[in-house]
């Protein structure tokens, strides 16, 4: 949204057709504000949807998530983000996750009921 992305839109009309709540975790804002007047956008895109806070809950289950995932990945790179995200969608299952990374994500999920797409597809 924030990238004003063409394949975001057909996304979002069908959740507003539905009735469906967009929620970004509060921590993803830490990965696109910069401080710099293209956060402007980012302000835009926050201001239609939910911004959730992540708890005590969330933070455990999130580095629960993390650990059991970096155990069997064979790549060594930070999830703490994706599974901030993850958990947060955990919380408000059943969820829809939207993400340029489904591999990692994927890895995050577990058996909750979330599923995870890119904008261009499964």
């Amino acid at each position: 949204m924030a990238r004003r992305d063409r394949r975001v839109r057909p996304v979002l009309a069908v959740l507003v057709e539905q009735h469906q709540r967009m929620v970004v975790p509060a921590v993803i804002l830490a990965e696109l504000m910069t401080g710099k007047p293209t956060d402007a956008a980012v302000w835009h895109a926050v201001n239609r949807l939910v911004v959730m806070d992540t708890d005590a809950h969330i933070a455990a289950d999130a580095g629960a998530r993390r650990e059991q995932a970096t155990a069997t990945r064979p790549k060594k790179r930070d999830l703490t983000i994706d599974a901030l995200v993850v958990a947060t969608a955990a919380r408000l299952a059943p969820a829809v996750i939207i993400t340029g990374d489904p591999n990692d994500i994927r890895l995050l999920v577990g058996e909750d009921d979330i599923t995870v797409t890119t904008l261009d597809g499964p």
